[in-house]
């Protein structure tokens, strides 16, 4: 790697690490999860003696949950087994924030909308989704190749 310093001068900066992650992926489905979990733990380190630098570590977590909290109505548009199809949404979002000082449920986030639903693969429940969204002072055009809930 280059790294350019003040002055036009430049610095070879070379990082060898060594990494490892472990995966646990309990999903009924990869691209569109109706229920389960997945994990994974990672960690990637650069050491002195394999011709670092520095010593360094980084590790990484995470974790997805897959519960249908949302309030979703789907209705055919085509005859053609489910091909097509329009679906009226709204959820609910919060999140929590460490360096604002924010708590989960602090801040509830509603959005709500309206879109086309493309059925690409049945078998493994692909669906090329088109919508229209609406949240707080926010709208927006979405496109999508799972699905959003």
């Amino acid at each position: 790697m280059l790294t350019t310093l003040s002055m036009g001068l430049i610095q070879r900066i070379t990082s060898t690490p060594l990494s490892a992650t472990f995966v646990i992926d309990k999903r009924d489905n990869i691209i569109s999860a109706d229920k389960g979990y997945y994990l994974s733990v990672g960690w990637r380190g650069a050491f002195k003696f394999i011709g670092n630098k520095n010593n360094t570590n980084v590790f990484n977590v995470e974790w997805r949950s897959f519960h249908n909290v949302s309030a979703e109505y789907r209705f055919p548009i085509s005859r053609c087994g489910g091909v097509l199809g329009g679906v009226l949404f709204a959820h609910v979002t919060t999140a929590s924030n460490q360096i604002q000082d924010l708590k989960l449920l602090e801040s509830i986030k509603p959005g709500y909308g309206f879109g086309l639903r493309i059925m690409a693969d049945k078998k493994s429940r692909t669906t090329l989704a088109i919508d229209y969204a609406f949240g707080n002072n926010s709208s927006g055009f979405y496109l999508a190749a799972s699905e959003t809930f």
